[in-house]
């Protein structure tokens, strides 16, 4: 098993940019559309409270479509022959080619097992337009936690796995990581990790 630590989702500033752009957008309609509505008859208070009941929905809606932006899964940085060099990835190709490049999908948060207990997991590998490399995917959990099978490779048309994760009797309750290390045949590996949540044994 290759050993290698945490790795953010590349995306996330992404993710609150877009959220930003959104709630500046929502905002503005929701004004103008309050301003046109409500006769200047009204109250300070009463256009405040009727502008409040216009927002929340707003607001509730830009929740939902940050999720949604934000997707259900965690991504590490660019492998394979056209990794940015720029991020310290040693590549042996020597390409520079963007759609050369490789990513590692895990689920995002944190995945529940019990001690004593199991759960499967999808790992998936998404390609640049230009990678058709193998990757070969393994794991570095901490004690107490196993996953099974712990190496697989990924192929162009076949590139997501599914993986058992499980908890010893012993294993320590709370949050943990699995380190997911993707290595092509050629240019730099990737890594994400997998989060996990021990829940004690009742």
């Amino acid at each position: 098993m290759a050993a290698v630590r945490i790795t953010v989702m590349d995306g996330f500033s992404s993710v609150l940019n877009r959220a930003y752009v959104l709630a500046r957008l929502f905002f503005a309609v929701s004004k103008a559309a309050s301003d046109w509505l409500f006769p200047f008859s009204y109250s300070t208070m009463e256009v405040t409270a009727m502008r409040f009941r216009i927002l929340a929905p707003t607001f509730s809606l830009l929740a939902a479509l940050t999720l949604t932006f934000a997707g259900c899964n965690r991504e590490s940085p660019k492998g394979g022959p056209g990794a940015d060099k720029a991020k310290g990835a040693t590549t042996t190709s020597g390409s520079s080619d963007k759609t050369e490049t490789f990513s590692i999908k895990v689920p995002a948060g944190h995945t529940n097992v019990t001690q004593g207990g199991q759960t499967e997991v999808s790992i998936s590998v998404s390609r640049g337009s230009n990678f058709d490399q193998d990757v070969t995917l393994t794991f570095k959990p901490h004690d107490g936690i196993t996953v099974t099978p712990d190496s697989w490779t990924a192929k162009k048309g076949d590139d997501t796995g599914k993986f058992t994760v499980k908890a010893a009797d012993t294993a320590t309750p709370g949050t943990t990581n699995i380190a997911v290390t993707g290595t092509p045949k050629t240019g730099a590996a990737a890594t994400v990790d997998l989060g996990i949540e021990v829940k004690k044994k009742s």
